[in-house]
């Protein structure tokens, strides 16, 4: 008997996206073999004929054959002890909160399909609007020819919207033999001939977006167009993610809003998205990979997964062959607000750039290197509680020695003399330390944390860069900040990363204090004063 939502305990991923099926397969002899499993991902599985002699499909109708498979192939049967031609039929069980569908369009002809079910719908959907708003009903749906672009003059001036081959909304009907139907909102309620077991709503929350046209980038409206002259988008395109946000998310983050809002994610980019721009995709150069649907039941939460244990912090490293550790391990007990943060990174392959020079064909890639955090406060202030080298599973390209002070042997674990962890390790104990509030203190840790790929909220971010920086002026080095404010020298042979630590530290209580005593207005004196002496010594330090 099937189930309206899955219910699952075993792990956070299973509850959220494992559906429970079961696929019957049998034989040519006639054997029958049930086997029950999840299907965390659903795959598209499209018609075998040409796309253009295809009755018009809609969505959800792919997506219950895709649910439903029946294939055939080639496998052992333990009863006729032989490889025989099988055919399975799966059925569904049980549906999951959210339904995460495998597009399956990256050959030519499910590409194909999808921009011939997109024009027809359209040209439907327009002629359909165009006859209500002359008030006819005769004529032929197939006739009109509708624009592609993802929000043209024609869509916004009939009043009923034109419908997208894919929709926001998405009923599936769940019936006990296991069978499911799935129908849109425009389509009527099927009557089933196997009893109804559930009825499950959901909404479109996400689609991930290939585009792969050279030149695009983000409109105004957060839309992707065609450009001619940019030096962003890679050749080979680029992945980009539209996420819907209901309103009480939108509250919470501080926005006012009554309605649902889209999102374009663009690698580090985060900008509202037109509704139409979202789904209503341009599919001669913006191919859609991966779809999420979510159920609309509000008792459906995404479960959360507990909080990083302490045991993180005390992880074993690969090597260590040093006699006493280069840091003191913070105590279960101890509590931290503030840290420095510094990292070293090495490179594992460089820019590569069209001859011209013109072009970015592929960015830099790098890899961290070395992690230290020194306390920021309490009685142990200045005290690192993490150095950490990294060791790579890359070929290092080059490790910039002269500014890292890392060599290639000290990332190798049969050479290195340091303490060596795995990269996972370094950034779990830096997620622990980001789930418990602590405020990061370092220079330049925008691009830092980009490289690391990890999202620290912003309100645990403190970079000297910035707290240091008038507007439109040259970002200073720590190296001169330290040496104007504190007086002190740094990074006078190679980069310490425990030592950075600690300046970009000490650099943050001089401008705490110096704004408490003396005032904001004081402060950007200081700076113009700063500005000055680094144009005047061309930002290099003074010889000793």
């Amino acid at each position: 008997m099937a189930t309206e939502l899955r219910a699952d305990d075993h792990s956070p991923v299973d509850a959220v996206l494992a559906c429970s099926v079961e696929t019957c397969s049998t034989c040519r002899a006639g054997h029958v073999v049930n086997k029950t499993g999840e299907l965390y991902c659903i795959r598209l599985d499209y018609p075998k004929m040409e796309p253009e002699s295809v009755r018009l499909v809609s969505f959800g109708e792919l997506l219950q054959n895709s649910l439903c498979l029946q294939s055939s192939a080639s496998a052992w049967c333990d009863s006729c002890e032989s490889y025989q031609t099988q055919s399975h039929v799966r059925s569904v069980r049980a549906l999951a909160p959210f339904l995460f569908i495998d597009c399956n369009a990256d050959m030519a002809k499910q590409i194909l399909f999808w921009k011939h079910h997109h024009k027809r719908l359209r040209r439907a959907s327009l002629s359909k609007s165009t006859r209500r708003m002359r008030g006819s009903s005769s004529g032929d749906e197939d006739n009109a020819v509708a624009p592609l672009s993802p929000v043209s003059p024609a869509s916004t001036a009939l009043k009923t919207p034109l419908r997208c081959w894919l929709p926001e909304r998405i009923t599936i009907f769940l019936l006990a033999d296991g069978s499911v139907h799935s129908v849109e909102p425009e389509q009527e309620q099927p009557i089933f001939e196997s009893s109804l077991v559930a009825s499950l709503d959901y909404q479109l929350k996400a689609v991930i977006v290939h585009a792969h046209h050279p030149d695009a980038q983000p409109d105004e409206l957060g839309r992707l167009v065609q450009v001619k002259d940019t030096k962003q988008m890679p050749r080979n395109g680029l992945l980009v993610c539209h996420v819907r946000v209901p309103p009480d998310e939108l509250k919470k983050a501080g926005h006012s809003a009554e309605d649902d809002q889209w999102f374009l994610f663009n690698d580090f980019l985060v900008q509202p998205l037109d509704k139409m721009a979202a789904i209503d995709l341009d599919l001669d150069w913006m191919l859609p990979c991966l779809v999420l649907y979510e159920h609309v039941d509000a008792a459906c939460p995404v479960p959360v997964p507990p909080p990083l244990p302490f045991s993180l912090i005390q992880q074993k490293p690969l090597i260590f062959r040093g006699s006493a550790l280069p840091f003191e391990p913070l105590a279960e007990d101890e509590v931290l607000q503030l840290a420095g943060i510094d990292t070293e990174f090495v490179l594992i392959s460089p820019e590569k750039v069209e001859a011209t020079g013109s072009r970015v064909i592929r960015p830099a890639q790098w890899a961290l290197a070395r992690l230290s955090c020194v306390r920021g406060d309490g009685d142990k202030q200045d005290v690192p509680f993490i150095d950490e080298y990294i060791a790579q599973e890359e070929p290092i390209a080059d490790c910039l020695t002269a500014v890292s002070g890392i060599s290639k042997s000290d990332l190798e674990v049969a050479h290195s003399k340091h303490y060596l962890v795995t990269a996972k390790s370094a950034l779990l104990k830096l997620l622990w330390l980001v789930e418990r509030g602590v405020k990061f203190v370092g220079h330049g840790l925008a691009k830092d944390f980009r490289v690391i790929n990890m999202m620290v909220p912003p309100d645990q971010v403190i970079d000297t860069s910035k707290l240091f920086h008038l507007e439109k002026r040259r970002v200073v080095s720590l190296q001169f900040l330290v040496w104007f404010y504190l007086e002190e020298r740094i990074q006078e042979s190679c980069h310490d990363s425990v030592d950075d630590a600690r300046a970009a530290l000490k650099l943050f209580r001089w401008y705490d204090a110096h704004k408490q005593e003396h005032g904001v207005h004081s402060l950007e004196q200081q700076l113009e004063r700063m500005y000055e002496k680094g144009e005047e010594l061309q930002w290099t330090l003074p010889a000793l």
